[in-house]
Order: structure tokens, then sequence, then C-alpha cells
């Protein structure tokens, strides 16, 4: 059961994709660039962001986008915003993710040697 709710805290953002790219919205609002590019390169940028931010809970991208908003960042470009997600997740909560899955899917392995027995 608490591999199951792990699962749905920690479902990528990819699931929610409206909600990605109105969280990247939100956190390139107040970047410089901005003023300087045109509207279909700056849709393609926040594409890209979006798309970089898949792999990550919806929670933890708009939990760095909102620190983006206060202007609590420490540079303007993708990399900085992926390391404020990572922040957001927490240390370890991606590793323990994993190794939960990976004890599920032992888990599950085993199972036909119950049936033997």
């Amino acid at each position: 059961q608490s591999l199951s709710m792990l699962d749905q805290v920690m479902a990528p953002s990819s699931l929610q994709p409206a909600a990605v790219m109105e969280a990247v919205q939100i956190a390139m609002l107040e970047l410089p660039f901005r003023s300087r590019s045109s509207e279909e390169h700056l849709l393609l940028t926040m594409k890209v962001w979006a798309n970089a931010c898949h792999e990550f809970p919806i929670w933890a991208v708009q939990k760095a986008a909102n620190w983006w908003s206060r202007g609590a960042r420490s540079g303007d470009d993708l990399g900085h915003f992926l390391a404020d997600v990572r922040l957001a997740v927490g240390q370890g909560v991606l590793a323990r993710k994993m190794a939960l899955g990976d004890v599920a899917t032992t888990v599950a392995g085993c199972s036909h040697l119950r049936s033997i027995e």
C-alpha cells in the first residue's frame, strides 16, 4: 500500500502536461531573455523546459516555479531550474522510490516460488 501511495505522489509530471507548462510559464515570467525573444522562440523554449521536467513529480516542478517567481533562483537557465526541481523533490526521495520499485519487482518475481511450496 505504501508503494502505491508513493507511486501516486511521485508520478511523473508528464501525466499532467498542462500543469507542467503552466509551472514553466510561471518560472520564466521574470527572466531577462523573455523581453528579447519572439513569441515563437519563447514558446519553443517553454516546451523544451517542460519536456525536461517530465520525469519529476508535478508538485516539485510547481514548487521550483514558485521559488523562481519570487526571485529565489540561482541563475536564469534550464540547468538552474532543474537543480531547483531536484532540490524540491528532496534528498534521496527519487532513490527511495527506485529502491522500493526494485523491491516490488523482486517480490513479484518471487511470487511464483510461493505457489510451488
